[in-house]
């Protein structure tokens, strides 16, 4: 999984006027990049990710989809203003792999589910719950991750820039409006779906 900052989706107000001031709450779907002062500690408070299907690269299976469901952010990012920062919390969502009927080769939900799990403890990864979808199987495993995570950052107009220790920068659409921010990464894949979060000030 990318690393904490870079999961996060730009937060932004409605209306946002280049940071501070007072105004009503942020939503999620109110987001929209116009910077400010981000240094401080803030608290998550909503988190929004686009259910769109996203295509699989499978050569044998081109039609195979995955989603992403329910997903939380549960934690705190303090901005210190050295340009320092620190990530942490937890964070939880639903992987949902969708496989049409015609990539089943005859098999069924609970078959594919063996063959799925038949390696899972030994690659280190969890296992899956295959069901019947209408056109398919829907298989779906439950993920958790801490979150620990610290860094350097930076903000241009209205980007904002972090570095995890030893990795690599990410871009952020950011805005702060009054004691919200919103915070939208920018995807490195244009088919990924979006994902934002809002943010209060503690």
């Amino acid at each position: 999984m990318r690393a904490a900052m870079s999961m996060i989706v730009a937060l932004c107000v409605t209306g946002c006027d280049g940071g501070g001031g007072g105004g009503e709450s942020l939503a999620c779907e109110d987001g929209e990049p116009c910077g400010g002062d981000i240094v401080g500690a803030w608290e998550v408070v909503e988190t929004c990710l686009e259910d769109d299907e996203i295509p699989i690269d499978d050569e044998e299976c081109p039609e195979m989809t995955l989603r992403v469901e329910d997903v939380t952010l549960e934690g705190t990012f303090e901005f210190d203003d050295d340009g320092t920062y620190h990530v942490g919390g937890e964070t939880s969502a639903t992987i949902v792999i969708s496989r049409p009927e015609e990539c089943l080769n005859g098999a069924s939900c609970d078959e594919l589910e063996d063959a799925a799990n038949d390696d899972a403890e030994a690659e280190d990864r969890p296992e899956l719950s295959c069901v019947d979808a209408d056109d398919g199987c829907d298989c779906s495993t439950a993920i958790e991750e801490e979150l620990d995570e610290d860094g350097h950052w930076e903000t241009e107009d209205s980007t904002l820039t972090n570095v995890p220790d030893d990795e690599d920068d990410n871009d952020n659409d950011y805005c702060v409006r009054g004691d919200d921010l919103w915070i939208r990464p920018v995807p490195e894949d244009q088919d990924a779906p979006e994902f934002s979060l809002v943010l209060r000030r503690q």
